[in-house]
């Protein structure tokens, strides 16, 4: 699994390296690309709930092209039924605006597991406009901005989230 994980993220970062790399600098200046990520726990969970799953998301924003590539991981968690990005500070629920990874579908589907559902999970893919719920890409971009974004993760047991990171700029 770690070895997977190492190849997601590495796969993700040289996506994002090549696309910089094409075309860092253009008539509007450089190009803005920012990296976001969490650690994700039970305890962090509003309300926490008693649970061993962890995690981690990392999250790159291309404002330019208008998408987000993330990378999502989870261990130690069974009976996984989705995944999805909320906006809302750390002490509140939110509402769903951008889904991870849906094993019914019903809100779209822009990931893609490489990893089964039971005791952990790997998931990569690429958010656009089309996939958000409720929320323009402009209004997601301020709320990831100014720290009001989590990640979690839902299953059988806990299914407003069994495990949740908040989401913030990082030096990656």
């Amino acid at each position: 699994m770690k070895k997977l994980l190492l190849a997601l993220v590495a796969a993700l970062l040289l996506a994002g390296a090549t696309t910089l790399g094409a075309s860092l600098v253009g008539a509007q200046g450089q190009r803005r690309i920012d990296v976001f990520s969490t650690r994700m726990a039970g305890h962090s969970e509003r309300p926490p709930v008693a649970s061993n799953a962890t995690g981690r998301a990392i999250v790159v924003l291309d404002r330019e092209a208008r998408e987000i590539n993330f990378v999502m991981w989870v261990r130690k968690i069974d009976h996984i039924t989705e995944s999805h990005i909320h906006v809302a500070s750390a002490d509140r629920n939110g509402p769903i605006v951008a889904p991870l990874f849906d094993f019914d579908g019903i809100l779209g589907n822009p990931g893609t597991a490489t990893e089964g559902t039971e005791g952990e999970l790997a998931v990569s893919g690429v958010i656009t406009e089309a996939d958000l719920v409720g929320i323009t890409f402009d209004e997601l971009v301020a709320a990831m901005d100014a720290g009001r974004t989590y990640v979690n993760v839902h299953t059988l047991e806990f299914r407003g989230g069994e495990t949740r990171g908040q989401l913030s700029l990082s030096d990656l």
